[in-house]
């Protein structure tokens, strides 16, 4: 059996359903994951730890070298790297994209704030190797220099017979183990936001849809259009009867 053409029915005076529209290939529904506060707390630590990151970077390079042989300005090769300065900058761009993908709503913002996290936590993990490094250095030159007999003068620091500043190994020790803690703490704000985020970007469900609706908003009859029928038409004193077998032309009382 053969259906008629699809009905097309139009109402009068309603409201159009709230259906949510799809917006550059990506459903309305996904803003709440694009504003998602795992995210924003994240990319706000990573601009406080990337500012701390820099300003103890700046110390670590601007202290003058364990050694007192200004001859050879023996800074620490690890330090020349500037660890600190470098990760902190990345990290405060890391976290201005996260709080951008706030304001403007778009998946490219939120991909490429998942990207530079991923990044970011490699560089955190990358600069504490080298600060661990240090730390155990100085370690060790503090060891060997208390273990000359009495003789708090002189000691072996790389290569010859420096003289050793104490004061100098202890401020280069306190500020090693200062970076540790900001790059630590920055990795994991770093996993947490592109952790977040990939939930967004790869896992959410696009789609491309879009539902429309018209309305009239003017007191409008009921009417639909549908295939030609026969009719039947009685008189008001009479009720409307109709028969198994309707006939093939209208009839008139």
């Amino acid at each position: 059996m053969q259906s008629g053409p699809q009905q097309q029915v139009t109402f009068g005076n309603q409201q159009a359903p709230d259906y949510p529209q799809a917006q550059n290939g990506i459903n309305s529904t996904a803003k709440k994951l694009w504003g998602a506060k795992p995210r924003i707390n994240a990319s706000m630590g990573q601009i406080l730890t990337g500012l701390i990151e820099v300003v103890l970077g700046i110390v670590v390079v601007a202290l003058p070298s364990i050694n007192k042989d200004w001859d050879r300005l023996d800074y620490d090769e690890l330090d020349v790297g500037c660890w600190g300065i470098w990760c902190g900058a990345f990290g405060i761009l890391t976290g201005c994209f996260g709080l951008g993908s706030q304001r403007k709503k778009s998946i490219h913002m939120v991909t490429a704030y998942m990207a530079l996290s991923i990044i970011t936590a490699v560089m955190c993990v990358a600069c504490i190797i080298p600060e661990a490094i240090s730390i155990v250095r100085v370690k060790n030159a503090q060891r060997y220099f208390y273990q000359q007999q009495g003789l708090r003068k002189h000691t072996f620091w790389y290569s010859g017979e420096v003289e050793f500043n104490e004061s100098r190994a202890k401020a280069h020790l306190i500020l090693y183990i200062l970076l540790l803690v900001p790059f630590s703490i920055q990795g994991i704000l770093s996993i947490i936001g592109a952790g977040s985020t990939c939930r967004t970007v790869c896992c959410q469900k696009t789609s491309t849809d879009q539902t429309v609706v018209c309305y009239h908003p003017t007191q409008a009859p009921v009417t639909a259009s549908g295939p030609a029928t026969p009719f039947v038409t009685a008189p008001p004193s009479q009720p409307n009867l109709y028969s198994a077998s309707v006939p093939k032309y209208p009839v008139h009382y």
